[in-house]
């Protein structure tokens, strides 16, 4: 091969490199649009569910898991960074140690193996509080939760 050929195969290769950064640049936009249109769509579930059943969202994730991925708790995960996990994912909402226990449980996390798990969420929840990762409120006399989404994110995406 000569140094012509091997300099054209060169701006080619620089052609071919631009066209796919370019077209990366297209995706991960695009990517971005439909990440915002999913997050859109899991507030507008838990809002329409709360007006039915304040477990609707929760019930859903029972049956259809791979709609809310991100509930996926793993197996070394401990017990507050999985209540991290779902307060985090809970589309904004407040949730009672009630939801926040079926949720984890939705997301695959064993609660039976807690002796008391209200009381262990309960725990956890008031020390998250404490730390100032939480919101606290009482509604109807029960004790709600919400992720501070403005101080803390998960992985850089914003809750």
């Amino acid at each position: 091969m000569s140094e012509s050929s091997y300099k054209q195969t060169f701006n080619i290769v620089v052609e071919e490199l631009s066209e796919m950064m370019s077209r990366r640049e297209e995706l991960e936009n695009e990517l971005e649009k439909v990440n915002r249109r999913i997050e859109n769509l899991h507030h507008s579930l838990n809002g329409l569910g709360e007006l039915f059943d304040p477990y609707a969202v929760v019930k859903l994730a029972k049956q259809r898991p791979e709609l809310f991925p991100y509930l996926s708790i793993r197996e070394d995960m401990g017990f507050t960074d999985a209540i991290r996990d779902v307060l985090q994912s809970g589309f904004g909402s407040w949730l009672t140690a009630i939801e926040v226990r079926d949720m984890l449980a939705a997301g695959g996390f064993d609660v039976d193996k807690y002796k008391n798990v209200l009381a262990s969420i309960h725990a956890i929840l008031k020390r998250l509080a404490v730390k100032g990762e939480v919101e606290t409120r009482s509604e109807s006399g029960k004790a709600e939760y919400i992720w501070k989404k403005a101080t803390h994110r998960r992985s850089g995406a914003t809750y």
